[in-house]
């Protein structure tokens, strides 16, 4: 054989190779594509995505004054909406296009911090995850966070890991991303925060400090970017009142503890649902375990190396343990920091609102399966403890993703509301003249209402004579109202509105439908405002 068909013969077996390495990869990726557009405009939007698809629909100075989180999601939905139909595949898209590109960045963070073996169990494990899959076809910004955290986490190792001259392309495409995930939700900061604690112990240890000084400076752009929002929040907007002086509704008959909170957070990324039921019942806490314990298997390993690397008898290289150190540390650092917040402020912080968490839960996870094959120090019995405890976490995480993805598929009880179909009932009932009443603003209803009868908002936290005043004049000569109380919103908690319409109607028909009661009256003619004796 000759030196020429020798070499193509080697380049031939070298191509191929690769493909096989892409292939299961590429695979996966196509199956998470699948479940992320399956039915993605099968369901309506719910409150919170019309608010922001109305917020969206702002002038683009109007969307700084009205956003109540970092707007950098309203403003890439602004320009979207332009480009496609106003229907519901279309408006959700990119945020199923973001759920895609998580999974090959959890794959290529994966490999860079352990082995394709590692990462191939962790993209299998993103693209069945049920939150994941979930918030991909939600039309918010949670899906953009993930992919945000993932590449941060792709990005990571080949920053630190540097002996020479910095990557300057490299930190300024991370600057850019740490920028763009501080402009998408204010709980990306705690995740920020402990990203960039694990990524300095690294060059730290190892006293690189030119590597260390370049990423306490991309840090520091980061957050002298952000002062123009910290100045929109100086001037009282921004949505932080939610969070500083949030209260506990007075519909909300219980708060969770922190230790409640916790069990949420858990039922939330492993099962998808806030409440396990059925076989997550047991899955879920066998699967949280098993992991913790394969966890704290890896600690005295992590603390060998660390020092070993004081010493410089150790390095950064893949499949060490810098990269579990790194793990723990973004996975647990950022679960603390939303218990202590928990803590203070009962019911200030949402599970979805960790969604970067999902990102390194999934690759820890593969980390645990993955000590079946891996060699740990210590006695005997200890490492195949940690082995069995690293298989039965895999498995367990997978089996519960499986069972929560088939449910919010299946359950309707794990449904969104279906607006839609109420706004159309609602047009049935009512004719020109008629009136719907709102006592809240219902952003998801008022987007699907297209019927013949005015909407009226009306604002019940003022005095009964300011509101029969207001009110009574612009539904006068209405035959029928229908009175819309959603289950979620605390208004007219004196019932207000109910009595005024009984007592000038008679109610004929009431129902629940898409989480709120609907009151349907007929209505006399003219109508009249009560006594001033009733009203003193």
């Amino acid at each position: 054989m000759g030196a020429r068909t020798l070499t193509t013969y080697r380049k031939s077996l070298g191509s191929l190779h690769l493909n096989r390495q892409l292939l299961w990869p590429a695979l996966i990726t196509v199956a998470a594509m699948a479940l992320r557009l399956w039915q993605l405009g099968a369901q309506s939007l719910w409150f919170d995505e019309a608010q922001t698809l109305f917020i969206a629909r702002l002038p683009l100075d109007e969307i700084v004054q009205r956003a109540y989180r970092p707007p950098l999601y309203h403003y890439l939905l602004h320009f979207w909406r332009l480009l496609v139909p106003d229907r519901e595949f279309w408006l959700r898209l990119p945020s199923a296009l973001s759920g895609v590109v998580v999974v090959p960045l959890i794959y290529g963070a994966a490999t860079r911090l352990y082995s394709r073996r590692v990462a191939m169990l962790a993209a299998a494990l993103a693209a069945i995850s049920p939150v994941l899959v979930w918030y991909s076809q939600e039309l918010r910004m949670y899906s953009l966070m993930a992919a945000e955290y993932a590449a941060l986490l792709w990005l990571l190792p080949v920053l630190v890991r540097s002996r020479t001259s910095p990557p300057w392309g490299g930190w300024i495409v991370f600057c850019l991303l740490e920028i763009a995930a501080l402009y998408t939700h204010y709980y990306a900061i705690p995740f920020l925060v402990w990203l960039a604690l694990a990524g300095a112990l690294g060059p730290l240890l190892l006293r690189r400090w030119r590597t260390l000084a370049a990423w306490c400076g991309v840090h520091l752009v980061a957050a002298v970017a952000f002062v123009p929002w910290l100045l929109v929040i100086g001037s009282g907007r921004g949505g932080v009142g939610d969070y500083v002086g949030a209260e506990v509704l007075p519909v909300v008959t219980e708060v969770p503890g922190a230790r409640q909170f916790a069990g949420q957070l858990l039922n939330f990324y492993v099962g998808g649902s806030l409440g396990a039921d059925g076989a997550l019942r047991w899955l879920v806490p066998l699967a949280a375990l098993s992991l913790a314990a394969a966890a704290l298997a890896l600690v005295p390993a992590i603390a060998r190396w660390a020092y070993k690397a004081w010493r410089r008898e150790a390095d950064l290289c893949p499949g060490g343990r810098y990269g579990d150190l790194c793990l723990l540390l973004v996975t647990c650092g950022p679960v603390a920091t939303a218990l202590l917040m928990y803590h203070y402020r009962p019911g200030v912080v949402h599970p979805r609102h960790l969604m970067m968490l999902a990102v390194p839960l999934a690759i820890l996870t593969a980390r645990a399966g993955d000590l079946l094959f891996s060699s740990l120090p210590g006695p005997r019995g200890w490492r195949a403890a940690a082995r069995g405890m690293g298989l039965i976490a895999l498995v367990a995480f997978a089996a519960a993703s499986g069972a929560g993805l088939t449910l919010s598929y299946t359950d309707s009880g794990r449904q969104r509301p279906d607006t839609r179909a109420l706004a159309q009932h609602v047009q049935t009932l009512t004719g020109p003249g008629d009136a719907v009443i709102l006592p809240y603003i219902d952003y998801a209803f008022d987007h699907y209402y297209q019927g013949a009868a005015r909407s009226h908002y009306v604002e019940t936290r003022v005095g009964d004579a300011d509101l029969f005043n207001w009110f009574l004049p612009r539904i006068q000569g209405a035959r029928r109202a229908v009175l819309l109380r959603w289950v979620d919103a605390f208004s007219d908690a004196r019932d207000a509105l109910p009595w005024l319409l009984q007592r000038n109607g008679r109610l004929v028909q009431r129902f629940w439908q898409a989480q709120r009661w609907v009151s349907v009256y007929d209505l006399d003619d003219p109508l009249t405002g009560p006594s001033s004796d009733l009203m003193d």
